[in-house]
């Protein structure tokens, strides 16, 4: 005589379904509880560690690339819709942290001939476009309060 592992149905027989059972669910319970432990670690972190992740990159776009180019058109149009003047751009400072850009610039006349006051400017880009947010502000003018997932180190020396 063959002792059978399962029943007709394929299931334990009754009378150790119910002690199964309560094993499959504590296991589940355990896996469950160490993925939430794992897992759950940057949720449970302060808001100003989840920003500053280490996958927060601030870089600078190279001269002459396609995302440097966008950022200074947009920066360009808003000038040229608030002062109607055509400028170029001698940057001084220009950096990127996911959607998030900070310019610092000196614009000048194409032919070099005229020189304009400095102008500094915060970007995001939305759907793909650069939109100026914040145009002759200075780093410092609580910009972090106004835009919550403005990363902090982007505004950094």
């Amino acid at each position: 005589m063959t002792l059978r592992r399962f029943g007709p149905q394929g299931r334990f027989p009754r009378a150790t379904r119910g002690f199964a059972d309560k094993l499959a669910i504590a296991c589940r319970l355990s896996v469950c509880f160490l993925l939430a432990i794992c897992l759950g670690t940057p949720a449970i972190a302060a808001p100003d560690e989840r920003a500053e992740a280490p996958s927060m990159v601030v870089r600078t776009p190279a001269p002459g690339s396609a995302e440097r180019r966008a950022i200074l058109d947009a920066l360009r149009a808003e000038l040229r819709r608030w002062h109607e003047v055509e400028v170029v751009f001698v940057v001084d400072r220009l950096r990127v942290a996911r959607d998030w850009a900070w310019v610092e610039t000196r614009p000048q006349a194409p032919d070099g001939q005229s020189q304009y006051e400095d102008v500094s400017a915060l970007l995001r880009r939305e759907q793909g476009r650069w939109r100026v947010l914040e145009l002759g502000v200075d780093p410092d003018d609580e910009l972090s309060r106004r835009y919550p997932g403005l990363p902090s180190a982007l505004l950094e020396e």
